[in-house]
Order: structure tokens, then sequence, then C-alpha cells
């Protein structure tokens, strides 16, 4: 048995941004006020003697997205300030098999989950503020589910590769 943990994270503080979409639009400026991502998941992996479960890995993750960012528009007193978070769980089962010396593959399952927040505000030259959803739908959320299979023979000098994913998802928001 293999035990793989595993952990990373950034973060960019004060970064600034500059864009245009097209020649004919005025130029909008802004801030990165701070964005982090983080990555963290726990892979078991274990070895048997067995022709059907050769191998076989069971993994979990946790991805975590967050971004807070302001921009102003070139001539126009309007700035958007916005946060965005995304977290994403996944887990995977991954079983390696060889019955026979020329026939190898690989099955297994995935499943993700997505989380998505985010939230704007504009302020204006009066002062002004109004609320905006940002860039996702107020409590969006997808997931998907992934069945696998990739097959390898070795006939004389010539190897065969195929398989197949199947895969189903989700979407909900309010």
């Amino acid at each position: 048995l293999e035990l793989e943990l595993f952990n990373q994270s950034s973060s960019l503080v004060n970064g600034s941004l500059e864009t245009q979409i097209e020649p004919s639009t005025p130029f909008y400026g802004g801030q990165l006020d701070a964005s982090s991502r983080s990555l963290t998941y726990l892979k078991l992996r274990g070895r048997t003697n067995s022709r059907w479960f050769k191998q076989v890995t069971f993994q979990l993750s946790d991805q975590q997205q967050s971004q807070d960012r302001s921009f102003r528009w070139q001539n126009i007193d309007l700035d958007r300030i916005a946060s965005e978070q995304v977290r994403t769980l996944g887990s995977s089962l991954e079983v390696q098999s060889s019955p026979i010396r020329y026939w190898q593959f690989v099955s297994g399952v995935d499943f993700y989950a997505d989380q998505f927040q985010s939230q704007a505000t504009y302020k204006g030259a009066a002062s002004i503020v109004s609320e905006d959803r940002g860039t996702y739908v107020p409590n969006a959320m997808a997931s998907q589910v992934s069945l696998f299979s990739l097959h390898t023979l070795d006939l004389l000098k010539l190897r065969l590769s195929f398989g197949g994913r199947a895969q189903a998802f989700d979407q909900s928001y309010d």
C-alpha cells in the first residue's frame, strides 16, 4: 500500500490588470486585490497478485480558488468590485488489470462537484451603489460522474488500444 498526501497553495496580492476588448472600446484597468489557489489530495494505491486487480487507486481531492478584484473603466467614473470563489471536490477509483499476458486495461469511475460563489458591486461618481451577481449566478453548483475503460492488446508486433468514457453531469443555480 502507498499513501500520498499533497497540498499546494499560492496567493497573489495587489496585482494590476489592464484590458481592452477590441480597438474601438475603451481600456479598463483594475487591481487584483487578492487571489489564492489551493489543491489538496489524498491518494491511496495498492498492488495485489490478482490478475483482475493488479493495482487499485483511490483519490480524494479538494481544490479552492478565490479572487477579489476591482476595475475602473476609462472615461467613465464607474468602479466594479468583484469577489469570486470556486471549490471543486473530487474522487476517483481506478483499477488496472492484466487478465492475460497480452491484454491490459484500466477502468474506473470519477466524480466531481463544483460550488461557485460570486458577487459584484458597482460604485459611481454620485456614490450610487448597486449589487450584481458577479461572474457566476448565485449558488451555482455543477457535478459530473464518469465511467471509463481503456484496453490495450499486444498481438505479435501490433499494439491495439481502444476504450470508452460515459459521462453524466448536472447543473443547478438560483
